[in-house]
């Protein structure tokens, strides 16, 4: 997951297709892993501009 968050950061407007070319997981994986960082409210997908944000620490 720190993988994923690492990501993000470098690249908010990284899709999961990219996510999973990166980080070798499936595309069931990353939706996991991604589904578990909203849930935990540590990141969340802006619909309108496409683009990942993470909650501040």
């Amino acid at each position: 997951m720190e993988k994923i968050i690492s990501l993000i950061r470098e690249n908010p407007k990284i899709t999961a297709k990219q996510i999973e070319e990166v980080t070798k997981l499936s595309r069931r994986g990353v939706e996991y892993n991604l589904n578990k960082l909203k849930k935990r409210r540590q990141t969340k997908k802006n619909r309108s501009c496409k683009r990942w944000t993470l909650a501040s620490n």
